[in-house]
């Protein structure tokens, strides 16, 4: 394998085309040209594209060609979730025409119903979530799985320059204290996403989520202290507990893995 390329060179793309450009020639599409430089200084080589439910615009044959791993990190946007699977469609057919014979493709732990039960999801479960985000997010990666291809559904992304509790920080009458997060470190990220390089088995499903899920509550409450913000403030009045637990055991031993777990 010579070629790596990265469809999305956001947050997570960036930094797993930086360790990829260690061993590999690594290509990745962003839709601002403003963003070459970031990319260039990771030793990606950069690519303006952008995605549409028919079509890919930008010098896309230069992208695609000579590839041999596609990493598809590409996020639905918010107003355009229906049109999501139709990109995803429109990235396989691409694929497909410059013989790409791997993909891997980043989804989220949304597409599982959180309940008053708690209930437990593994990477062989098949996906129940019923909003209409999820539901669309489901049907791109059937789309990837038909094409057998490899689906990474990953929690809450967490790094050095990145955390939910700024989000919550100072904000007041918060639901679901006593949910379990599930959430996984960037490097793990990306440590997962380079064992899938060299994966050749028949798991086609993985989960990249830490083990311990405590509370959003302690968790959050904890960071926010750590880091100096103020708390975030959860409901006191709340007698169910409304969420869900991802299970990674089955990936972990997969792809030879032990994700960290999370502090604050």
């Amino acid at each position: 394998m010579k070629t790596v390329s990265i469809l999305g060179c956001g947050w997570l793309g960036i930094a797993l085309g930086k360790k990829l450009s260690e061993r590999f020639y690594v290509k990745g599409s962003t839709t601002q040209i403003e963003n070459f430089n970031t990319l260039e200084k990771s030793g990606i080589t950069p690519f303006c594209l952008n995605v549409l439910p028919h079509e890919i615009k930008g010098n896309s044959a230069s992208f695609f060609k000579e590839t041999d791993v596609l990493f598809i990190c590409l996020p639905p946007g918010k107003q355009e979730i229906a049109d999501y699977p139709k990109k995803i469609k429109t990235i396989i057919k691409t694929s497909k025409a410059f013989n790409i014979p791997k993909l891997i493709f980043t989804s989220s732990t949304r597409v599982f119903l959180d309940t008053d039960l708690i209930p437990t999801y593994t990477e062989n479960d098949v996906p129940n979530a019923t909003g209409n985000r999820a539901k669309h997010i489901i049907a791109a990666e059937n789309l990837i799985l038909n094409e057998k291809g490899f689906v990474v559904r990953f929690g809450g992304l967490l790094g050095t320059d990145r955390h939910p509790v700024h989000f919550l920080s100072g904000k007041t009458q918060i639901t679901k204290p006593n949910a379990p997060v599930n959430l996984i470190q960037q490097q793990d990220c990306v440590r997962l996403l380079t064992q899938l390089l060299s994966y050749t088995g028949k798991q086609q499903v993985f989960h990249g989520v830490a083990n311990n899920h405590p509370t959003r509550k302690d968790f959050y409450t904890q960071a926010a202290l750590q880091k100096k913000l103020n708390l975030p403030q959860f409901m006191k009045t709340e007698t169910t507990t409304h969420g869900k637990i991802i299970n990674a055991s089955l990936t972990e031993k997969t792809l030879d893995l032990s994700f960290i777990n999370l502090t604050p």
